[in-house]
């Protein structure tokens, strides 16, 4: 929540300046010079920012693996963890707008039955906004034994923390966690009758599909930094995550997502407006939807009409990435890299860019 009052705070004392479709030098050049002091702390990294559908501006520093120094290109993926739940909550948006799914509200237990008992009250609703009472993982041996599963199915990589209590009621308490997405995936296929990743790319239309993790990914190769040296991470696989964390992407797809949330043929941006408002808490006007971080500032100077915000990040061992999208003003910024690194600086970074490219600053 600190992040969505911090981007009002700021959007508030902005300007609307560049015309759309324009790129002035100067935003470039801000651009460039922001992304390479970023880079510093990581060994690859890929920046993409789009406006009005279209990729204007983008950026790869350093290499998809040190070793052999193979440079990062536009199309090297990486691990994007957390900012696939994004991704999975785009789907279901999909699904209520065609009608597939008449509502958020349904309960899990009239699309699977044969799901553990204490899962039937839980929503689709709940799972999306972090509600459903399911916890996160306990801890990073969980993190770690979790991500080493190798399942088929979202369905088997519900078993490992089916039987957990859940931690409150659902739709009592917001509670971020990854195995409520990880189940959103399961039920994501029950509706479709595809497989997640085939679901996805149906309903999500990507230039290229967008895959989950696998041993045998082509991917950038992960890295930690322990004593001040990289340390790669061949072995990591988060493929069992699925929608919590399992997809891996190149910064151009994530813009692709973006650009879905200003795109006419998603759907209009009223009725886009209406489902974040209708997922928000009540009385708000920010909060979690759709699996992520979203909010609607209201008219302010320089700018007639509202817009609707959508910020996500991820980063876990080899991994970060960050998604930030201003639908009314009809631009993305995709972050990509192959170091944890810090989700602070990832998020400070995704949203200036958004802004600067907006001409809001």
């Amino acid at each position: 929540m600190k992040m969505i009052q911090y981007f009002i705070a700021c959007l508030a004392l902005g300007r609307i300046s560049v015309a759309q479709g324009q790129v002035p030098d100067s935003v470039k050049l801000y651009a460039q010079q922001t992304v390479n002091a970023f880079a510093k702390d990581y060994p690859g990294l890929s920046v993409a920012v789009s406006q009005q559908g279209k990729i204007v501006w983008q950026t790869q520093i350093g290499y998809v693996n040190l070793e052999q120094k193979t440079p990062v290109t536009p199309n090297t993926k990486f691990n994007i963890y957390s900012t696939s739940k994004m991704i999975t909550g785009l789907a279901f948006l999909k699904l209520l707008h065609t009608g597939k799914l008449k509502s958020l509200d349904v309960k899990l237990g009239t699309i699977d039955p044969q799901l553990p008992q204490k899962f039937h009250n839980i929503t689709i609703k709940h799972l999306l906004t972090h509600t459903s009472g399911i916890g996160h993982y306990q801890g990073r041996k969980d993190w770690i034994k979790f991500a080493a599963l190798r399942v088929n199915t979202p369905a088997e990589a519900v078993t490992y923390f089916a039987n957990r209590k859940l931690q409150s009621s659902p739709g009592k308490k917001y509670k971020y966690t990854t195995y409520g997405m990880v189940l959103a995936s399961h039920i994501l296929e029950k509706i479709t009758g595809k497989k997640y990743e085939e679901a996805l790319n149906y309903l999500l239309h990507f230039s290229s599909p967008i895959t989950l993790d696998s041993p045998t990914a082509s991917k950038a190769t992960p890295y930690r930094k322990k004593r001040k040296k990289w340390q790669a991470l061949p072995n990591i696989n988060a493929a069992s995550k699925y929608g919590g964390g399992g997809l891996i992407a190149s910064a151009a797809q994530l813009v692709e997502a973006g650009q879905l949330l200003y795109s006419n043929s998603f759907m209009p941006p009223n009725k886009l407006k209406s489902y974040f408002r209708a997922s928000f808490p009540q009385g708000k006007n920010n909060g979690v939807a759709f699996g992520t971080g979203a909010g609607i500032v209201p008219k302010f100077k320089n700018y007639k009409g509202e817009i609707l915000y959508t910020l996500m990040g991820g980063g876990s061992p080899g991994g970060r990435s960050y998604l930030a999208v201003l639908t009314d003003l009809k631009v993305a910024v995709a972050i990509t890299a192959n170091f944890e690194g810090d989700g602070e600086k990832a998020y400070k970074m995704a949203f200036g860019l958004a802004k600067k490219f907006a001409g809001l600053e």
